[in-house]
């Protein structure tokens, strides 16, 4: 849809769900409005992730496409240390622990969407009469950097996973507190490593991003392994500042090979193909990790999904290594 129309409008309208998804959260009367909640802030991610993506790559202002997917992920470790350190601080200290903090994330929404209703036309297509859902994938020339990069940002997206699905619980388990701050602050360095590795590590390049993040990946997912096993705070905290460390390099690294190598005018499609994947496997691993951690505890949860994770991640490097970065033609006209 944003190769066609452009990205404001399919943004406004995933803004808009997101919006109502919160407020469904924040005035929700039974659990089933949870679920309701969820799924309209799913469909608005869905719509808005991919044409933010496409419009960091069409404004970006230092010609260099790597500055884009480093502003991109840089945004997401912002907004996920943000969640985790405020999220815990009105959840443990302020009135109306269940309902306060989706009010201020729906401000927040609506802020964003005054914002890109701001932005300009980014498609040349003015008629929205003639628009047809289509298919979202990528040219067949680029199939193997496309399953590269998918590999690559899916093992980042399920890191994000875990993180966000067991890490909860391992923390109240190994630090031994009821504090929602306190967990939530162990959880954090997760998304303060993310950051500053995106920050810092700007110039690196993407076959080196891929390739440390990998490394960064095992190493926090066997550090995670003996946290569940020895109930270790210094092996969670070791973990959580690698897997942190992993989901920069290799998001970044996953996304610059695939944009540097689109056509501008399907830059939309592919990255919402990227995203499709990864979130459906994030998903997926988040809710199989949570009926395994239920059925039979929760270090064989820990222990299922780390090696199969790690697997995931170690394919990627392996079909990344063999590819070589390209701009697309119309990248370098630009």
């Amino acid at each position: 849809m944003s190769d066609y129309i452009g990205a404001r409008v399919p943004m406004l309208v995933g803004l808009a769900a997101s919006a109502l998804g919160t407020l469904c959260l924040a005035t929700a009367t039974h659990v089933e409005w949870l679920f309701v909640g969820r799924v309209f802030m799913g469909v608005g991610v869905g719509l808005s992730a991919g044409p933010a993506t496409a419009s960091l790559v069409a404004f970006n202002p230092s010609g260099r496409m790597s500055y884009s997917a480093t502003v991109n992920a840089a945004s997401q470790a912002i907004g996920l240390g943000a969640a985790m350190l405020l999220g815990g601080v009105l959840v443990q200290y302020a009135p109306f622990p269940t309902r306060l903090n989706f009010w201020i994330l729906l401000a927040v929404i609506v802020t964003i969407a005054s914002a890109a209703w701001r932005l300009p036309q980014t498609s040349t297509l003015k008629s929205f009469r003639n628009w047809r859902p289509g298919n979202i994938g990528m040219p067949r020339d680029i199939l193997p950097i496309f399953v590269a990069s998918a590999l690559v940002v899916t093992t980042a997206y399920v890191l994000g996973a875990i993180t966000l699905s067991l890490g909860a619980q391992i923390a109240k388990q190994v630090v031994g507190s009821s504090n929602a701050f306190v967990n939530g602050a162990a959880i954090s360095l997760f998304a303060i490593c993310n950051g500053a590795i995106t920050i810092c590590a700007g110039n690196v390049g993407v076959k080196r991003n891929i390739a440390l993040g990998t490394t960064s990946s095992v190493a926090g997912l066997l550090l995670l392994m003996l946290a569940a096993h020895d109930r270790s705070l210094a092996m969670f905290l070791g973990s959580s500042t690698f897997m942190g460390i992993a989901y920069s390099m290799q998001f970044r690294g996953g996304l610059s090979l695939l944009v540097e190598a689109m056509p501008v005018e399907q830059r939309g499609a592919t990255v919402s193909a990227i995203y499709l994947i990864a979130y459906l496997f994030q998903g997926t691993v988040a809710l199989s990790l949570g009926v395994l951690a239920t059925a039979h505890g929760l270090s064989t949860a820990v222990y299922t999904g780390a090696p199969a994770v790690a697997a995931l991640s170690l394919a990627g490097l392996l079909l990344g290594s063999r590819l070589e970065p390209r701009i697309s033609t119309a990248a370098t006209a630009k």
